[in-house]
C-alpha cells in the first residue's frame, strides 16, 4: 500500500532500544534503531532526554520507538529493549510502580494503535549499535536522526 507520498508503508518493523546514563545527571541518552522485516534500516535516532529516573529514561526509549513506528505507517512492531524490568512492565509480567504509571500508560496507548505490538528483552551483546547511539546521544545536545528510504515491501500476491 502506498501512502500519500507514494512510498511503500512497512507492514511490520522491529526496533532496538537502549539507554545510556551518567550518575548524578537528570539526563539520559537514548538510542533507537528501526528496521523492516527484511532488516533494511528505516531510521536511527540518537538523542538526549531529560528524565526524573533511569527507569523513566528506559521507558522513553521504548515510547520513541513506538511513535517512530507509527509515523512510518507500520501495522505491527516488535520492540527490543536491553532492560528486563521495562520488558516485564510493558509485557504485563511485572507490576508497574506508581512513579512510572504515566510513562507506562503512554507506551501501552501507543502499543494499542498497532495490530500487533510486542516488547522483548535483548541481551547487551546483540544490542551494541543501539547502545552506541544512546551513548552518543548522552554526549550531544543536538538529536541525531537518520531516516533511510526503504525498498517497497511485497504485497504478498502471487
Amino acid at each position: 500500500m502506498a501512502n500519500k507520498g507514494g512510498a511503500s508503508r512497512p507492514r511490520g518493523v522491529y526496533a532496538l532500544t537502549s539507554v545510556a546514563l551518567r550518575p548524578g545527571v537528570n539526563a539520559a541518552g537514548i538510542g533507537v534503531i528501526l528496521r523492516d522485516a527484511n532488516k533494511s534500516m528505516l531510521k536511527q535516532v540518537s538523542s538526549k532526554v531529560q528524565v526524573a529516573s533511569p527507569e523513566a529514561a528506559r521507558h522513553q526509549a521504548v515510547v520513541h520507538a513506538l511513535r517512530d513506528g507509527l509515523d512510518l505507517g507500520a501495522r505491527s512492531i516488535t520492540v527490543f529493549t536491553d532492560d528486563a524490568t521495562v520488558a516485564g512492565y510493558l509485557s504485563r509480567d511485572l507490576e508497574v510502580p506508581s512513579a512510572l504509571i504515566s510513562t507506562y500508560l503512554e507506551a501501552r496507548s501507543l502499543m494499542n494503535q498497532y495490530r500487533s505490538a510486542t516488547i522483548r528483552l535483548i541481551d547487551d551483546a546483540r544490542n551494541t549499535k543501539a547502545r552506541g547511539l544512546a551513548e552518543r546521544g548522552l554526549e550531544s545536545d543536538e538529536p541525531e536522526v537518520r531516516a533511510y528510504r526503504s525498498p517497497p515491501l511485497p504485497l504478498g500476491f502471487s
